[in-house]
Order: structure tokens, then sequence, then C-alpha cells
């Protein structure tokens, strides 16, 4: 449901119907904190793997597209991303404890439904509409990283949390 019902009220996380939480409300404020500073974190090392994996392709564009074709490109560079971004996301911003296989399987699936889109949306602007490829695949990249993050914090990483933290609270 939508919250749980305590003394005739339903909670839904910072405030209740028909009165304020207090507790809760306090505890959001100061997990912004906490938050904000995990968003750094994931700016940061995804801008890092970000740029990294840019690399691949531009050096992989120059390499083999005209033999291979920029799908191929693409898909290679990807893959390295995705192993790279694993390592340093689940060291560095989600600090998990978790096992790393299952979290490994879910960063594999969530970052394969992005690539697909990516791919897609690489296809429509270099192939149909005839955009450069690595101008399209930045402006691609731009577009997909917030909806990354959300799925990352809310599924392949929470598990992971140490005991007791929220989604918001994995600054320790």
């Amino acid at each position: 449901g939508v919250g749980r019902a305590h003394r005739g009220h339903i909670y839904c996380g910072v405030i209740s119907i028909g009165s304020w939480n207090w507790t809760s409300l306090a505890g959001a404020l100061m997990s912004r904190r906490a938050l904000g500073r995990q968003t750094l974190r994931y700016l940061i090392v995804g801008g890092g793997n970000v740029a990294f994996t840019l690399a691949v392709f531009w050096l992989f564009d120059r390499l083999w597209t005209d033999t291979i074709g920029v799908q191929a490109v693409y898909w290679s560079s990807s893959l390295i991303g995705i192993i790279n971004g694993f390592i340093w996301q689940r060291i560095l911003v989600w600090r998990s404890t978790g096992s790393w296989r299952k979290e490994f399987l879910k960063f594999v699936v969530v970052n394969l439904a992005v690539s697909i889109a990516n791919s897609g949306l690489l296809f429509l602007t270099v192939t149909l509409i005839g955009w450069p490829a690595f101008l399209s695949q930045v402006a691609i990249t731009a577009v997909l990283v917030l909806t990354t993050f959300l799925i990352n914090r809310a599924w392949v990483f929470r598990a992971g949390r140490p005991q007791g933290a929220t989604a918001h609270d994995t600054s320790n």
C-alpha cells in the first residue's frame, strides 16, 4: 500500500494524512544531507565512468566504425563501461555490503535496458537523422543518467545498505 496505518492515520513517509509525523519529517531533513553527499559521489564516479566509456567509444569509433559499424562500437564500449561502473559505484557511491553477484546481475539488467534504449536513440540520431556519432552519444548519455541513478538507488544496491540505513542514508 501507500503507507502504514498507525493510530488511525496513514503515514506516507514525511507526513501523515490528518496530522504531521514530526519524526519522519526530521529524519527526512537530516537525510537530505546524506542524499546530497551520495548524489555528489554518484555524479563524480558516474562522470568519471562516462568520460572513461566515451573515451573507449571514441577510440573504437576511430579504429573500427568503418569496419564493424557504430552499433558494435557502442556495445563494445558499453560493456567495458558497465563493468567499470559497477566496480566504482559499488565501492564509492553505494558503499554496498550486499552480495556482489546479485548486485552485479541487477546492475547488468538495468544497464542492458538503458543500453538498449541508448542503442535505439543512437540508431535514430546517427543512422536516421545523420548526426555525428560522438555528439549523439554525449547527448543520449546526459538524458539517461538520472533514470539510472534512481533505479540503482531504489533496486540494485538497496539490499547492500548498512543495517538500518534508508535510501538516503548511505554516507557512513
